[in-house]
C-alpha cells in the first residue's frame, strides 16, 4: 500500500512538471469533530498539488497533511496523512460547487503509546463536498464539509485477574465529521 501511494505521488509530481500551465495547488485547514467510540476532535492542515483537466473541471493530485488532537490537553495524538486527491468542479458558475475524495495512508502517533506500546495508522479516506469562490485569476477560496475515516491500530496493555501482563490489539476509526477552509492557486 505504501509503495503504491508513493508511486502515485511521484506520478503526480511528474505530471505537474510536464503540464505546468494546468498546475494547481491547494492549502487547506480544517477541524474534525470526532465520531464513534475512539474518534477524536482534531485540527488539521494539508497541502495538495496536481494538474487540472477537462477545462479545469477535473483535478488530480497528491498531498500530505498534519493533524493534532484538541480534546485532551495532557495527551496529544498526531496524524500524518499522505494521499491522492481527486476533485471534480460542477458547472462553470461564479460560485462553483465541487466534490472531492482523498485516499491514502495516515500514520498516527500518540504520546501514551510512543515507545511503550505498538501503535500504527492505516487506511485514510476523506470524501467531501463544498463550494469554491474565485478571488482573483487562478486563486479561489474553498469551503467544504466531509467525513474523514482514519483507521488506526493500538496495542493496549492490561493486567488480568491472574496477575500476568497481557496485551490486546484494537483496530478503530479515529476520524470524524470535517469542516475545512482553504485557498487554491
Amino acid at each position: 500500500m505504501r509503495k503504491s501511494l508513493f508511486l502515485l505521488i511521484i506520478l503526480c509530481i511528474v505530471s505537474v512538471s510536464s503540464a505546468q500551465s494546468n498546475y494547481r495547488g491547494f492549502i487547506n485547514s480544517g477541524y474534525s469533530f470526532g465520531v464513534g467510540e475512539y474518534g477524536f476532535d482534531q485540527w488539521n492542515i494539508n497541502t495538495v498539488h496536481g494538474v487540472e483537466f477537462l477545462h479545469n473541471s477535473l483535478f488530480i493530485g497528491g498531498g500530505v497533511g498534519f493533524g493534532v488532537s484538541t480534546e485532551n490537553h495532557r495527551l496529544k495524538t498526531y496524524s500524518i496523512p499522505v494521499f491522492a486527491d481527486i476533485r471534480y468542479t460542477v458547472g462553470n458558475l461564479k460560485v462553483k460547487p465541487y466534490i472531492e475524495m482523498k485516499v491514502g495512508y495516515s500514520e498516527l502517533i500518540d504520546e501514551e503509546h510512543d515507545g511503550g506500546g505498538y501503535n500504527s495508522g492505516g487506511f485514510y479516506f476523506s470524501p467531501s463536498v463544498g463550494v469554491s469562490l474565485p478571488v482573483v485569476r487562478k486563486t479561489s477560496v474553498h469551503i467544504g464539509l466531509g467525513y474523514t475515516y482514519n483507521r488506526a491500530i493500538y496495542e493496549f496493555s492490561y493486567i488480568p485477574g491472574d496477575g500476568k501482563t497481557g496485551s490486546e490489539n484494537k483496530t478503530f476509526n479515529a476520524g470524524g465529521l470535517t469542516l475545512s477552509v482553504g485557498v487554491s492557486f
